[in-house]
C-alpha cells in the first residue's frame, strides 16, 4: 500500500470501545488538532506532530472542536532544522516550503487509538495547541458559580467605606452658615 493510499484508507489502528477507552481524568493534556490533521493523525499516516515549542513525552489526548477523538502518547520531541524538516515530511504531511515556526519541533507520536465514541471537553476561549482536560459539565458549574459569587474582599470594602462614610459624618461638626 502507498503512502497516498494509507492516508485515503479507514483507520489502520484498532478502535476502543468505551469500556476500554477509559475516561480522562482533570488535568490530562489535550493536542489541540485541526481536523485535517487530526484525521491523518487517527488513520495512522501522519506520525509527527509540528509544533513551535517542545512537549514532554507521556501520553496526550487527541481533540477537535471540544471533543476528544483519540488518544496517543509522544514518545519524544526533537528541535528540527529546514533539511530535517524535508526529510520528514511523509511522517508530519506538512509542505516543506520553510520551517512553520521560528523554533520548529517534531512531536513523534506513537501507540495512536482512536475512541468509538467521543467525549466532550471544555476549550477555554483563546487557548490553543493544549489545554488541560476539564469535563464540559464541570467547566460550566464553575463558570455559573464565578458569575454569582461576589470577591471575597468585597464585601469588606463596602462595609469598610460605609464605617468611614459613618464615622467622618459623626466626627465632623455640623457645617453652620457662614457669617
Amino acid at each position: 500500500m502507498s503512502e497516498e493510499e494509507k492516508c485515503q484508507s479507514p483507520t489502520r489502528h484498532e478502535v476502543w470501545h468505551a469500556e476500554e477507552q477509559g475516561m480522562p481524568a482533570n488535568g490530562d493534556r489535550i493536542m489541540i488538532l485541526k481536523k485535517q490533521w487530526l484525521d491523518m493523525i487517527l488513520s495512522g499516516c501522519k506520525t509527527i506532530e509540528l509544533r513551535g515549542q517542545t512537549a514532554k513525552s507521556g501520553p496526550v489526548w487527541l481533540g477537535n472542536e471540544q471533543k476528544l477523538h483519540g488518544r496517543a502518547r509522544i514518545q519524544r520531541s526533537q528541535r528540527l532544522t529546514y533539511p530535517q524538516l524535508v526529510e520528514l515530511q511523509q511522517q508530519h504531511r506538512v509542505p516543506p516550503t520553510t520551517l512553520p515556526y521560528p523554533k520548529t519541533y517534531a512531536l513523534y507520536l506513537e501507540n495512536v487509538r482512536p475512541l468509538k465514541h467521543r467525549i466532550p471537553f471544555w476549550h477555554p476561549r483563546g487557548a490553543i495547541g493544549w489545554v488541560r482536560y476539564r469535563n464540559t459539565q464541570q467547566a460550566a458549574a464553575t463558570a455559573a458559580a464565578k458569575r454569582t459569587r461576589k470577591a471575597p474582599h468585597e464585601d469588606h470594602v463596602h462595609s469598610r467605606a460605609k464605617e468611614i462614610v459613618r464615622t467622618n459624618n459623626l466626627a465632623r461638626p455640623f457645617p453652620t452658615a457662614l457669617k
